[in-house]
């Protein structure tokens, strides 16, 4: 009787130990794969805003009534505007009425990633930033992309600050 308990113990053995491998070498399994947002509409990306802890406000209504297709929250200070101009893309950006030369502008174009500068035909110098949604994000990347421009506001508006000309004063000659 006890060699039939050790033949078969002789059998068990390397079966558990061949399971025990088998399970070892297994990825865990994640709890949850991440939902992946692949449309917004301005009322999802402002509720989504909303919940990262920064106050939105509408924009007003347009000449026929309807709701503004915009509206705007403070980062740094400064104010967004934010626009879904399509199902698959989120637009932000500021307006400064800082006036810097070009040099400036392209500067800011060469070493900055994410976000652009330029002069718009309002003569007001604009920062913008695209976020494509069209084929997928999820809310983590897109939280990312949002607070990555509300960090590049406050480092545009210290860039422009730091590069304009200086304001020189003329003083008239004294009399002696």
């Amino acid at each position: 009787m006890l060699s039939k308990v050790i033949t078969s113990t002789k059998c068990i053995v390397p079966f558990v130990c061949l399971l025990s491998l088998s399970l070892w070498a297994e990825e865990p399994q994640s709890a949850a794969k991440p939902e992946i947002i692949t449309t917004v509409t301005l009322e999802s990306v402002q509720h989504i805003i909303q919940t990262m802890g920064f106050e939105c406000i509408r924009g007003d209504k347009d000449d026929k009534g309807n709701p503004a297709n915009y509206f705007t929250f403070r980062a740094e200070g400064y104010k967004v505007v934010v626009q879904v101009p399509a199902p698959g893309h989120v637009w932000l950006f500021n307006v400064f009425t800082d006036s810097v030369r070009a040099e400036t502008v392209n500067e800011w174009n060469r070493n900055s990633s994410f976000s652009r500068a330029y002069v718009h035909t309002d003569n007001n110098l604009y920062l913008d930033t695209d976020i494509v949604i069209h084929g997928g994000v999820t809310l983590e990347n897109l939280e990312a992309q949002i607070k990555g421009f509300r960090d590049s506001v406050a480092r545009w508006a210290r860039f422009v600050i730091d590069h304009q000309k200086p304001v020189t004063t003329t003083t008239a000659p004294t009399k002696q």
